[in-house]
């Protein structure tokens, strides 16, 4: 590291990516070992609140159809894996990481490639394929709109 890649933390973002229920033991594809990290999240995600620093949460949203879903997911949710479907319970963000557990996703404006905002520094954005960054503007909205350029994911 040098002085132009250090990490910055009182001028950082948080991005959390797909820790959604449907990960979790209940959803279609969950696991247990996932559940080991929540505290993690949790913990990170206070902290950053507490300081008032942004968070990002990054979801995966697959419509029944699967015309949005990655390609190795395509042909099962066209098969009828019921995954990740809008106004699902497994499509929504782990009630432990949010500010309010009663915050919901609103799937139209993240499906539109809107940001939504449940926070006064927390937004959740939609990502069309495995990486956060691909087809979306979380790059733009860290850079120019919050002013930031160190992550921590």
């Amino acid at each position: 590291m040098n002085l132009y890649t250090l990490p910055d933390p009182a001028h950082s973002v948080l991005l959390t990516i797909d820790v959604q229920r449907e990960f979790l033991r209940e959803g279609s594809t969950g696991r247990d070992e996932k559940l080991e990290v929540i505290p993690c999240i949790k913990g990170i995600t206070g902290l950053f609140r507490s300081k008032g620093l942004p968070i990002i949460h990054v979801v995966r949203i697959y419509l029944h159809d699967g015309s949005n879903a990655d390609i190795c997911r395509r042909e099962e949710i066209e098969g009828g894996l019921a995954m990740l479907r809008p106004r699902s319970e497994e499509v929504q963000i782990v009630k432990d990481i949010l500010p309010d557990p009663d915050v919901l996703l609103d799937e139209s404006t993240l499906l539109h490639g809107d940001i939504q905002t449940i926070g006064p520094a927390e937004f959740i954005l939609y990502k069309p394929r495995f990486g956060a960054f691909y087809r979306t503007p979380l790059e733009e909205f860290i850079r120019k709109d919050l002013g930031l350029e160190s992550l921590v994911i």
